[in-house]
């Protein structure tokens, strides 16, 4: 009988992220973050129980890189001498 599996995938992401702000609202800034991001493989690793036994096989040799387009959206807040942002990732957008 086999159990469940457990997929672990490894990346170094590089983001190379442009910041753009439009218009002030108050305490409040809105800003964009977009740009390209290259990720590099680093190692894989799959795991799983079979008859009551744990196997692993790992996959450090594999040469592979993903690259695409990032868009962030969120606000920043400039209290004082501060800065404070909140940043949400709205997703991978060309891959």
């Amino acid at each position: 009988m086999a159990g469940p599996e457990t997929y672990v995938l490894r990346y170094f992401h590089i983001p190379i992220l442009g910041k753009f702000t439009f218009f002030d609202v108050g305490k409040f800034i809105p800003i964009l973050f977009a740009g390209p991001y290259v990720d590099v493989f680093l190692s894989a690793r799959v795991s799983w129980c079979f008859d009551g036994k744990d196997r692993v096989l790992m996959f450090d040799d594999l040469n592979s890189t993903v690259s695409g387009l990032v868009l962030d959206a969120g606000a920043e807040q400039m209290p004082g001498n501060a800065m404070f942002f909140l940043v949400s990732r709205l997703g991978n957008i060309l891959t």
